[in-house]
C-alpha cells in the first residue's frame, strides 16, 4: 500500500505539528499569568511596606502640624506684600520677611501695616495666619 502525502501509516490524516506547537505554547503562556503563591507573598509584602511608609509621613505630617499649632500665638506688626501669588510680612523693625500661608486674608491687605496673629514657624520661615487686621482698624471702631 502506498503511503499517500498528509496521512500517516494507518492511513489517518497527519495533525500539522505546527497546530501542537501553538496549542502547547498557549497553554505555557496561561500560566505564564496565573501568580505564584510566592509572587502573591512578595506583592503583599510590597504593599504593606508602602502602607505603612504611608502611616508614618502621614503620622509625623501630623505631628508637627499639631506641634505649630500648640506653639504660642504671636502678634506681628507689618507691612503686607506680594511676590508672584505669595504673600509675605515684612517687619520694618528687624527687617524680616515672613511667608503668610492664608493668601485670601492677606489679599485684602496688601501694601497695608497690618497685624497678623499667628504661630511662626521657624524652618519655614512662615506664619499660620489666624487673624489679619489694620492698624488703622482699632481706631475706626471707636478705640482711644
Amino acid at each position: 500500500m502506498q503511503k499517500s502525502r498528509g496521512n500517516d501509516s494507518q492511513g489517518n490524516p497527519m495533525k500539522h505539528p505546527f497546530i501542537l506547537a501553538i496549542c502547547l505554547a498557549l497553554m505555557s503562556t496561561a500560566f505564564a499569568f496565573v501568580p505564584s503563591s510566592a509572587a502573591q507573598q512578595a506583592s503583599q509584602q510590597q504593599d504593606q511596606s508602602r502602607n505603612q511608609q504611608r502611616n508614618q509621613y502621614r503620622d509625623e505630617h501630623e505631628d508637627s502640624q499639631q506641634d505649630l499649632e500648640q506653639k504660642d500665638v504671636t502678634t506681628f506688626r507689618g507691612t503686607i506684600s506680594q511676590k508672584y501669588s505669595i504673600f509675605y510680612l515684612e517687619i520694618s523693625t528687624t527687617h524680616n520677611t515672613y511667608k503668610l500661608d492664608d493668601s485670601r486674608k492677606a489679599k485684602l491687605y496688601l501694601g497695608k501695616t497690618v497685624r497678623v496673629t499667628g504661630t511662626l514657624d521657624e524652618e519655614k520661615n512662615s506664619i499660620r495666619v489666624k487673624e489679619i487686621s489694620g492698624v488703622g482698624d482699632d481706631h475706626s471702631r471707636g478705640a482711644p
